[in-house]
């Protein structure tokens, strides 16, 4: 297939700029313009913004460019935090936290390793990178690897913006997607999922972690939640290699009572009160984070875990509803 043309860099990889497509057609992309790429086969045009391309079909999409654009712009001319604010966020950002971030990068490195073993130089899409997500610095020391990371706002050193439900790449370009904390953000994680499907080689690898017992943690795009054996069926056109807690039930625990404290103190007409329970609330639980690795082995924890993450090979067959049926490990125990 003939390869995409850029006259004007890109911050996308060197290696996998060829290999761009038009989100609307999948046809070749061209530029000979720092502000724009357009598509050779159905003349879709597409902005750049300081090297970053916008591939997103505004017409399939639920976010749009220019949309994406003035927030880019309007942050950009935001004044800097005055003296109070950078008090505050100084106070606010080493609050203890309930996440058990450790037990995210144990898990995002041994994904890493897999990697690694199997793979040389691996081309990896990061999917919803945000800021640098957990164990993306593990990724990065795979000797040789090449890592394309997008997501759906602009940033000063955002590689390239996209939509995960029309990824803009040649079918076939990866040998593996990592989508943290992505899933539940989208509208339709089905057909997500059968996107990362397309753009991964024969034997590509995925790894995504997904929250289960947590509420919304988004203004906006907070969708869906999964079980472990709904995450198995979303991802059934894949071999299961992992699928298993990475939070369990005492981190649910405490992000239920955060919301209830946040709940509470946001009741009386103080929508500030939120915020100040999020951050004083935590001093009061964040100690069971530390709980959560000696329950998390129950099998009631895989029932109610905070969050599950799953590692899979792209694979020809597809899981039957009974195979997956089968692949049940919880306790099923209800609480009433």
């Amino acid at each position: 297939m003939t390869a995409s043309f850029f006259e004007q860099p890109l911050n996308v990889p060197a290696g996998i700029a060829p290999r761009l497509r038009c989100p609307s057609c999948r046809g070749v992309l061209r530029t000979v313009s720092a502000a724009d790429v357009h598509c050779v086969d159905c003349s879709a045009q597409y902005a750049v913004v300081n090297g970053t391309p916008i591939l997103i079909d505004a017409e399939r999409s639920i976010f749009t460019p220019k949309e994406i654009i003035a927030t880019y712009e309007a942050e950009r001319r935001r004044p800097p935090p005055s003296a109070l604010g950078r008090l505050a966020w100084a106070v606010a950002s080493r609050t203890p936290h309930v996440t058990s971030y450790r037990r995210q990068e144990i898990i995002a490195q041994r994904f890493a390793d897999l990697l690694a073993s199997r793979m040389k130089a691996p081309t990896i899409l990061v999917v919803g990178s945000g800021t640098e997500g957990i164990g993306v610095s593990a990724l990065q020391a795979i000797p040789d690897a090449t890592l394309c990371e997008f997501d759906v706002y602009l940033t000063d050193s955002r590689m390239l913006v996209a939509d995960l439900l029309d990824l803009p790449f040649e079918s076939g370009t990866f040998d593996a997607v990592v989508a943290q904390g992505v899933l539940e953000h989208v509208i339709d994680p089905h057909r997500a999922v059968e996107e990362i499907r397309r753009v991964l080689k024969s034997d590509g690898l995925v790894f995504s972690t997904t929250p289960f017992v947590l509420g919304v943690h988004l203004p906006v795009a907070d969708y869906t939640r999964f079980t472990r054996l709904a995450l198995l069926r979303l991802f059934r056109r894949f071999k299961p290699i992992e699928c298993d807690v990475v939070e369990g039930a005492a981190v649910s625990l405490a992000y239920a009572l955060a919301y209830f404290w946040m709940a509470l103190l946001s009741s009386f007409g103080w929508p500030a009160g939120a915020k100040i329970a999020k951050y004083s609330g935590n001093y009061l639980i964040f100690w069971l984070r530390w709980v959560d690795g000696l329950v998390r082995r129950s099998p009631v924890s895989i029932d109610a875990a905070a969050s599950y993450y799953y590692v899979g090979q792209l694979s020809e067959a597809t899981l039957s509803d009974r195979e997956i049926v089968g692949m049940f490990k919880g306790l099923g125990l209800c609480p009433w």
